[in-house]
């Protein structure tokens, strides 16, 4: 059995994931197939650390999360997805008030939605220019907070979207430049931990 859903360009071409026809262990089979063909294409350095894209709190840029919101409450404003990103992943570990939860599942809706990442968003979260989607480094740093987001909350939603995102990088492995490269793969890994420890729990194997 093939695994469909990273396969082609799910950029351009977005995989559908509605009435998904469950297969049991040859379905999950071939998703580990074809993760281990990512991991198996590039070798993480040694000196590589996903932390160091994020190390950035004494950058006097980061907006706070009250005013991302307000942008996105808001008309004719705009909000930068890397600026979302950089203020999520900095504050969500240390401050797990109501207001990051909001951006995360307005972010995390929206690309249920659309299968994409845009470059800038603006009230209620649409995107500025809808032909703005095509830089891959935001759907890595997504999926980071997607992993993130996992990590700390345990909450299924931000697990079922980061295999989503996973799958649309993987799709377009080869135009990933190296750093971009390791980041996926250490996602990757970390997605295995995840959905493996999830099969444990209700007694299966993988």
């Amino acid at each position: 059995m093939m695994y469909k859903y990273a396969t082609g360009n799910c950029i351009e071409e977005i995989q559908t994931y509605f009435y998904t026809e469950y297969k049991g262990m040859p379905f999950l089979d071939a998703w580990k197939d074809s993760r281990k063909k990512i991991l198996n294409s590039h070798t993480i350095p040694k000196s590589f650390s996903q932390e160091s894209f994020h190390l950035l709190e004494n950058d006097s840029s980061i907006l706070s999360v009250n005013d991302i919101l307000d942008i996105l409450l808001s008309n004719d404003k705009y909000v930068n997805t890397k600026d979302i990103i950089k203020t999520l992943y900095l504050s969500m570990e240390t401050k797990k008030d109501q207001h990051i939860i909001i951006l995360l599942k307005n972010l995390l809706k929206r690309f249920e939605i659309t299968k994409r990442v845009h470059d800038v968003y603006g009230k209620n979260y649409k995107p500025k220019d809808i032909e703005l989607y095509k830089n891959l480094e935001l759907y890595i740093c997504l999926a980071e907070i997607f992993e993130k987001a996992y990590s700390i909350f345990n909450d299924l939603p931000y697990l079922n979207a980061l295999l989503k995102i996973i799958d649309s990088i993987s799709s377009v492995f080869a135009s990933l430049n190296n750093e971009e490269k390791s980041r996926l793969c250490f996602l990757v890994e970390n997605e295995y931990h995840h959905v493996n420890q999830l099969a444990n729990s209700i007694g299966v194997i993988l």
